[in-house]
């Protein structure tokens, strides 16, 4: 159900914002993914916006990077 799909989906995100170094974000996923096999779904759409907070200043500072390298 979508307790299982929320639980594949972060962490499928968990381990691609590790990859690239978000660990902040990572972190972020692998909570939600817990809470997700928890089947906490209510939990898991109150962590939501921390969520987004950490993934808006993640792309921020890739962008940053980014803009140093060209």
């Amino acid at each position: 159900g979508d307790a299982d799909a929320l639980s594949k989906v972060a962490h499928i995100l968990k381990s691609s914002s590790a990859n690239v170094g978000a660990k902040a974000l990572a972190d972020c996923y692998r909570q939600l993914e817990h809470l997700a096999r928890a089947h906490r779904i209510a939990d898991a759409c109150e962590h939501l916006p921390t969520v987004r907070d950490e993934h808006s200043r993640a792309v921020s500072q890739m962008r940053a990077l980014l803009l140093e390298m060209t």
